[in-house]
């Protein structure tokens, strides 16, 4: 896959728009997991090159503390399991 750079660009609600590698940065994934949230719609994203080849993928900061909280209770959900409950 190409290189992303990390270019944060800003909305005019003044929601940042961040990379596909500075979601996976700050959540712990591998960009490829944030690619699949966010073709399978599990995650929200504005595609910046909307009808060309590549997507190039833009995704509102806000977006971060919502995804951040449903792996939170996937982890939660994980650990319940292995402790036997």
């Amino acid at each position: 896959m190409g290189q992303e750079t990390t270019t944060t660009t800003s909305r005019s609600d003044g929601n940042r728009l961040l990379t596909v590698a500075e979601v996976a940065g700050r959540i712990g994934v591998t960009p490829y997991t944030v690619r699949k949230w966010i073709k399978g719609g599990q995650l929200s994203a504005v595609d910046l090159n909307a009808g060309g080849k590549l997507c190039v993928y833009r995704v509102p900061e806000d977006q971060i503390e919502e995804i951040s909280r449903r792996i939170q209770i996937i982890d939660d959900s994980t650990e319940d399991n292995k402790d036997g409950g």
